[in-house]
């Protein structure tokens, strides 16, 4: 046969290897697409539920907020109820989350009592001008529990005290 004629009715014996390799190469590279995808997938859940975590979170924090609010402006904590402080729904952004309170007063300490008369007491001292006064400590415990969508909680607790001044006759607890 002479140079570049074409030969007709042979059989290559190459077969159709190219297709058969060009279908490998296809399939592995859906194969790689599709766990991207489902990676993807995988990372938006985990983002999400972290979110839902964080928002959690915060409403358990803005329940503590609450709470330090109410008691800062409490002036008789023997007349303290915890239901005061209440419980409700916080709202963050858009997003809408519920708090749970429990504030449990745990009593007072007494941990000074001034019996000057008022005319020996320097006027700068801060104490009033009444017989005797005395400065305790109010303990609280405050329990938040705060919750989101896809079942995230957040549950906070914190041990606070309170500082008070008494004056007029008054007793202080654990105080001669």
């Amino acid at each position: 046969m002479a140079a570049g004629s074409i030969e007709i009715g042979r059989q290559s014996r190459q077969g159709g290897v190219i297709l058969v390799i060009s279908m490998i190469i296809l399939a592995v590279l859906t194969v790689i697409g599709v766990s991207i995808f489902s990676t993807a997938g995988l990372e938006e859940k985990m983002t999400t539920g972290f979110q839902e975590q964080n928002r959690a979170f915060q409403a358990a924090e803005s329940g503590i907020a609450q709470t330090f609010n109410a008691l800062s402006s409490q002036s008789d904590f023997s007349q303290f109820s915890p239901d005061s402080v209440g419980s409700g729904s916080t709202t963050i952004g858009d997003y809408g989350a519920s708090t749970r309170l429990s504030v449990n007063y745990l009593g007072e300490t007494a941990v000074l009592r001034n019996t000057e008369p008022a005319s020996a007491r320097r006027r700068s001292s801060g104490w009033g001008a009444s017989a005797s006064s005395c400065i305790g400590y109010h303990h609280f415990h405050i329990n938040s529990i705060g919750s989101g969508n896809n079942n995230a909680r957040a549950d906070v607790n914190r041990g606070i005290r309170v500082i008070s001044v008494s004056s007029g006759n008054v007793t202080c607890p654990g105080v001669p």
